[in-house]
């Protein structure tokens, strides 16, 4: 398959293609039932589990992963899928010490998990080629705590046409329904977008639906971006998290010590469980009522972010953020002077920090799935849009502005006006381009800034576009065409911290070495 497969339905056929075969593993028969689920015997099949004795213990999973299986990046994007765990539910994935049971996870053949605690030692969890993709991880590891598939619940006819004609024939019984004796719904309603179902076109022989929906709904039917706040509230009803709380902020370590708790003292995951210290959040592995527990979250939070990459990551949205005062779905908004975007959380039905050019807008080229209160507590995988396509990369990372690693340089706008009457566009000795040259300024302005006029040709003005947040080398005052652009809210263009893009034989390309000083005041 040429390129890189993003839609849904082709992360459902990876899923497919590698889970559905009978393979022999470590020297046993791989008996996968219902596609993804490593089968143990009919008395445990139901949608949620209702022996207790199968749920884990103190709803903390031990887990190992098998050491040279993955890449560096391989095992962030598992870590960061085990924190969304941590981010919406009482349970956390915890590095195994001693403890009997856990959960192995190895690269073997396809994409699946046993469901709930076996009590028998180590329990492998397979995330073999093609499924270390967040979506895919967290949908086993929701096997893993105790879910069978959402397609399989005992009322899903109510919900759901099976179009059994569209299915391959030795894949129909992935499609069986599960009796109200041997399944729990836990009085939930259906989730058509839960993490756990099925796409409607899985294992189609004709490529035609084989799971039709009976009532309208917006989204993708089994969407493998993460979980649903179907699949959130399942998993907290599962494991009674209503009165089991951990803090919200994250703030922990010697820097945020709990009152009365040891400096740089946090349960395995980095937050303090609500208990302890005087009713405070404090150290400790049990979970507690805590009615007196205080919530410091409206004081905290970073005033300036930083995102920030790899030397080999770079983008024009890598740069600094600072709490505007505004709000937007219950988290504090942040703008960019360097390049005149909002970072911003878009809301609990998308579980998403978002970079835009407008708060609530559409138009993002920076995404993470994160709910954390603020964004410097931010620890999922971070996407970019590349023009095209939508890629994750776990080397993109966002900090407070004090706690950037060193090194690592972003564009920062300075504040009001400068009196520059004179600017000088200029680059290194290899650049030769029309725009590249000297400005005066004028009197008129464009979206409240200056502008200025080419002294080598007097139909070329520098100006700022205010629709597009950008100054701009361009023959018509105020409209975004002409021939070198940067993306900037600077108020003169001596200020300005970001990149510049020179249009070259009709294509833009970012030339590093340009900038604009001011030669006269």
């Amino acid at each position: 398959m040429a390129g890189r497969c993003t839609s849904e339905f082709c992360w459902w056929m990876v899923l497919v293609l590698i889970a559905t075969t009978t393979k022999e593993v470590a020297g046993q028969g791989l008996h996968l039932f219902e596609a993804d689920i490593k089968y143990y015997g009919p008395s445990y099949s139901r949608n949620a589990i209702k022996d207790s004795a199968r749920l884990w213990d103190y709803k903390e999973i031990p887990f190992v992963i098998r050491q040279g299986d993955y890449s560096t990046s391989e095992v962030s994007l598992i870590q960061s899928a085990m924190e969304e765990f941590h981010q919406h539910t009482c349970l956390r994935f915890v590095q195994r010490n001693s403890q009997k049971d856990f959960l192995h996870i190895q690269r073997l053949e396809g994409c699946w998990s046993f469901i709930g605690q076996r009590h028998e030692g180590a329990q492998n969890v397979s995330l073999g080629t093609g499924c270390v993709h967040n979506g895919i991880i967290v949908h086993e590891l929701i096997h893993a705590v105790g879910f069978w598939h959402e397609h399989s619940r005992p009322d899903r006819d109510t919900w759901v046409e099976i179009l059994w004609n569209n299915i391959i024939e030795e894949n129909k019984h992935n499609f069986n329904k599960r009796t109200e004796d041997e399944s729990s719904t836990l009085d939930l309603p259906y989730d058509y977008g839960s993490v756990m179902h099925y796409g409607n076109k899985t294992f189609s022989v004709n490529g035609q639906p084989t799971i039709e929906a009976l009532f309208p709904f917006t989204g993708t039917m089994g969407q493998r971006d993460g979980m649903s706040a179907g699949d959130i509230e399942k998993i907290n009803t599962l494991y009674n998290c209503d009165t089991q709380k951990w803090r919200t902020d994250g703030r922990c370590g010697t820097g945020f010590p709990a009152p009365g708790a040891t400096p740089g003292e946090c349960n395995p995951h980095g937050q303090f469980p609500c208990c302890s210290a005087n009713g405070y959040c404090g150290s400790g592995t049990e979970f507690c009522d805590c009615p007196g527990c205080v919530d410091f979250t409206s004081e905290l939070g970073c005033p300036t972010v930083v995102l920030y990459g790899s030397h080999t990551v770079q983008s024009s949205r890598m740069t600094s953020y600072t709490m505007t005062g505004d709000t937007h779905e219950g988290r504090p908004v942040y703008f960019s002077s360097a390049i005149c975007d909002y970072l911003y959380y878009s809301g609990d039905s998308i579980l998403e920090w978002w970079v835009g050019s407008q708060v609530g807008g559409t138009s993002i080229g920076v995404r993470v799935r994160d709910s954390h209160l603020y964004a410097d507590e931010i620890t999922g995988t971070f996407r970019l849009w590349d023009g095209q396509e939508w890629a994750e990369n776990p080397d993109v990372k966002i900090a407070c502005s004090d706690d950037v690693p060193a090194g690592v340089v972003v564009p920062q706008s300075v504040g009001g006006a400068t009196n520059c009457t004179r600017v000088s566009l200029q680059g290194d000795a290899n650049i030769q381009h029309p725009s590249i040259t000297t400005y005066t300024r004028i009197d008129q302005t464009s979206g409240g800034r200056p502008v200025y006029v080419s002294d080598t040709d007097s139909q070329y003005f520098l100006f700022f576009v205010d629709d597009y947040k950008l100054w701009l080398v361009g023959p018509t005052i105020g409209q975004a065409s002409g021939s070198a652009y940067v993306k900037d809210c600077a108020m003169t263009p001596d200020q300005i911290r970001s990149q510049w893009r020179l249009l070259v034989d009709g294509q833009w390309q970012i030339i590093p070495s340009v900038n604009a000083s001011c030669v006269g005041k």
